[in-house]
């Protein structure tokens, strides 16, 4: 990914939260739920889309993760404990079914949990 993309990524998901912010502000929600739902509505389009691209394209995710490990320091050690945790360390890790399934589920599981809890922070209106 490259700056000009994580500083679109990065002003896309600062508006969509004040937007979001403001709308439940609007709607009657307490200050802090209003906050609080503003940013995870907010944060939450980049990880359906994260979560939907792991669940379709598996293999393609992979192959990215370990693009982005290899490029960085702190991040280096990070990736390689999760790759070693879903089994897609190795060669050619985008190859084992093992990993594809594991990295599928975890993206269907990061998209239901993104919206049981997006739906949650909408029912506490106060």
């Amino acid at each position: 990914m490259t700056a000009g993309q994580r500083t679109g990524i990065s002003t896309v998901t600062l508006l969509l939260t004040a937007v979001a912010i403001f709308v439940f502000g609007l709607n009657g929600y307490a200050p802090l739920v209003a906050v609080v739902g503003g940013v995870w509505w907010g944060v939450f389009v980049p990880m359906l889309l994260a979560g939907g691209t792991m669940s379709v394209a598996p293999a393609r995710m992979i192959r990215w993760r370990e693009g982005a490990i290899t490029q960085r320091g702190y991040q280096t050690r990070i990736g390689s404990w999760f790759s070693k945790r879903l089994g897609t360390d190795g060669p050619r890790p985008w190859e084992s079914a093992v990993a594809r399934h594991r990295v599928r589920t975890l993206g269907m599981l990061q998209v239901v949990v993104g919206l049981g809890v997006g739906v949650l922070l909408l029912l506490l209106r106060s």
